[in-house]
């Protein structure tokens, strides 16, 4: 009786089964909107999260990054990019993430900022996590070079 039930069984699931494929892009084109204070479009690789091209719109006036801002980063985790602004200063920031796996082989994403100030770009800035630390609790190290 139990050979015959999953014999039945086998042969109605295939008649309700589907196919379904996904078309995954080449390229992902991302537009953050801050409004008028400031606006982010980046045009990247999706397969490989290597950015391409980052243009912020800022004080009526479209910025080109520059590409040494970002050319040798990797695995850029597209969903975290940000347009930030210090307060009471006209400093405004391009920030996202990075993949990266700690000493312990734990995934604990670098942050990058890239400073805008005075009508350009000055720096870029990374932050890796230590063993244990963390961008978002402190507990890492950080590296900046001049743009």
């Amino acid at each position: 009786m139990k050979r015959i039930l999953l014999s039945i069984f086998a042969l109605t699931s295939a008649c309700f089964a589907s196919m379904e494929y996904a078309i995954l892009p080449d390229y992902v084109h991302i537009v953050i909107d801050g409004g008028t204070r400031g606006q982010i479009e980046l045009k990247a690789n999706a397969d490989e999260g290597i950015i391409e091209k980052i243009d912020f719109f800022y004080d009526e006036e479209w910025h080109e990054v520059p590409k040494t801002a970002f050319e040798d980063l990797e695995a850029v985790l597209l969903h975290t990019l940000q347009v930030r602004f210090e307060t009471g200063n006209d400093v405004a920031y391009i920030y996202f993430e990075t993949s990266y796996r700690d000493a312990s082989g734990a995934p604990n994403p670098k942050g990058i900022h890239i400073s805008f100030e005075e009508g350009k770009f000055t720096k870029r800035s990374i932050m890796t996590p230590n063993s244990g630390g963390s961008i978002h609790g402190g507990g890492y190290t950080y590296e900046s070079k001049e743009l």
